[in-house]
């Protein structure tokens, strides 16, 4: 008995020294079925401007939203929305509203998960969108009717939130340099 418990706990030090268990746990981070995986692939593939995985990652509503500014040329030019964004690193993800469902644009989506998510970026121009440093996001994501999980809403969250979750230093500095561009003050 004592020889198979030695032989398994040589065999976990043999796996965690050759880096298959790290191997397998950024597999497991970077995985379609893993809600944080889809936050941070999301954040890739903006950054490398991978529009094609962006569209996949959204739900079919939010796709058809975003495609026809996606694939205006303009908007690539004039470096606006996500074309601004020139580097981003997802450094939080906060978990605040989890195991719901909801019918969001007239779909239903169960399995839900409301995030908070702070992402360090290096824009080209800040605007009402995104800034240099940190931006915050609440990202719901859900499975659909053909149990597709997908990002249904992305939207900025109000100042209370980024006030409850990261501090009111934080919130303060976001939404005055944020209404700078919204009303212009």
């Amino acid at each position: 008995m004592k020889k198979k418990v030695v032989s398994v706990i040589l065999m976990v030090l043999i796996v965690l020294q050759s880096g298959i268990a790290s191997n397998l746990m950024v597999a497991y981070a970077e995985g379609t079925d893993d809600y944080e995986g889809i936050i941070k692939k999301y954040y890739v593939a903006i950054e490398n401007g991978n529009v094609q995985e962006m569209m996949n990652i959204y739900s079919e509503k939010l796709a058809e939203y975003i495609q026809p500014f996606a694939n205006d040329e303009s908007n690539m030019i004039n470096k606006q929305g996500i074309y601004n964004i020139k580097n981003c690193s997802v450094e939080k993800i906060l978990n605040i509203k989890s195991a719901y469902s909801e019918n969001y644009d007239g779909i239903t989506y169960n399995n839900c998960i409301t995030f908070f998510v702070c992402v360090n970026m290096d824009v080209y121009n800040s605007d009402k969108y995104y800034r240099n440093g940190m931006n915050y996001f609440l990202i719901s994501i859900g499975e659909n009717t053909a149990k597709n999980i997908k990002i249904y809403n992305i939207e900025i969250p109000d100042f209370k939130d980024i006030k409850n979750m990261v501090g009111e230093n934080a919130a303060e500095e976001f939404y005055r340099e944020r209404n700078t561009y919204l009303y212009n003050d």
